[in-house]
C-alpha cells in the first residue's frame, strides 16, 4: 500500500513531470561526431541539444582507446 501511495505522490507532483522542451535539433551521443554536429548546428542558429547517457563527453576519443596502441610496435 505504500508503494503504491508513494506511485500516486510521485506521478502528481511537479517533481514527476519534466517540463516540455522543443528543440530544432536533438544529437544523441557525444562523441567527436556528435560534439562537431551540436556545435555547428548551434552555430547555423538552430536550438540545440545535446544528450550524452554517459558520464563523460568524447566518447572513444576521451574514454582511454588511444592508449591501447601504446607499446605496440606494428
Amino acid at each position: 500500500m505504500r508503494l503504491v501511495s508513494l506511485l500516486v505522490v510521485l506521478l502528481l507532483s511537479p517533481l514527476g513531470r519534466a517540463a516540455e522542451q522543443t528543440y530544432d535539433v536533438i544529437v544523441y551521443g557525444s562523441t567527436s561526431g556528435g560534439v562537431a554536429a551540436a556545435v555547428q548546428a548551434s552555430r547555423m542558429g538552430k536550438s540545440t541539444v545535446l544528450i550524452e547517457p554517459g558520464r563523460h563527453l568524447g566518447g572513444l576519443s576521451s574514454g582511454g582507446l588511444g592508449a591501447t596502441d601504446i607499446g605496440n610496435k606494428a
